[in-house]
């Protein structure tokens, strides 16, 4: 009997530290990211100033491990794994909170891809080849219709992923106790969604206008 217990409670913490990964440092991340990203509707100059205060932060390559890499990992590949697990039946039990589990693993995956490739293109690619982070850069990529469609499902997919992620965040440690408490979270995170999402395609319109 003491083994499954084990187990169970094996699971439960990796859960846990899933869902709390997702919020401290990813999701936190990802905000101040696409915050970052929007001094594009400032113009050039402004945008190459961010990013070159940003790269003259001390220990960055550190922090940038410790702090982002490794638990993004850590988080989307967990995540891919529980999507890769779970029952998907939405079209035998199709309510609401139903739909938002399936539509949470569907767009940690689709945000997973994304931001490899994001990743991949500008840090790695600068890391690798010396392909410059600037706004020249980033415009060059993003005037191109097919990347910029990417980018734009990519953005959408974080941005829902997040936004129901602190939703599920809250229920799971016991944030938001009650129907009221829930359907008054819910609409919370719509906003938080709208706002996410906002930032995220201002940030790319501000590369192509």
């Amino acid at each position: 009997m003491s083994r499954p217990v084990a187990v169970r409670s094996r699971a439960f913490f990796w859960k846990r530290l899933h869902g709390l990964t997702g919020v401290v440092p990813v999701g936190a991340f990802v905000v101040f990211h696409l915050w970052a990203n929007a001094r594009s509707l400032r113009g050039p100059a402004v945008f190459d100033a961010e990013v070159a205060r940003l790269e003259a932060t001390p220990f960055l390559f550190a922090i940038e491990m410790l702090l982002i890499v490794l638990p993004l990992a850590f988080h989307g590949l967990y995540g891919l794994w529980l999507a890769l697990q779970a029952d998907q039946n939405v079209l035998r039990y199709g309510y609401f909170r139903n739909w938002m589990f399936y539509l949470q693993r569907a767009s940690g995956v689709v945000a997973l891809v994304f931001i490899g490739y994001h990743y991949w293109a500008f840090r790695l690619a600068n890391w690798l080849y010396g392909r410059p982070i600037t706004y020249a850069t980033v415009a060059s990529d993003l005037r191109q219709p097919v990347i910029f469609a990417v980018y734009a499902i990519g953005v959408l997919a974080v941005a829902f992923h997040l936004a129901n992620g602190l939703w599920n965040f809250a229920v799971d440690w016991g944030l938001a106790v009650g129907p009221r408490a829930r359907e008054q979270l819910t609409y919370a995170m719509a906003v938080v969604f709208v706002v996410v999402s906002a930032m995220g395609l201002g940030a790319m319109i501000g590369f192509v206008r």
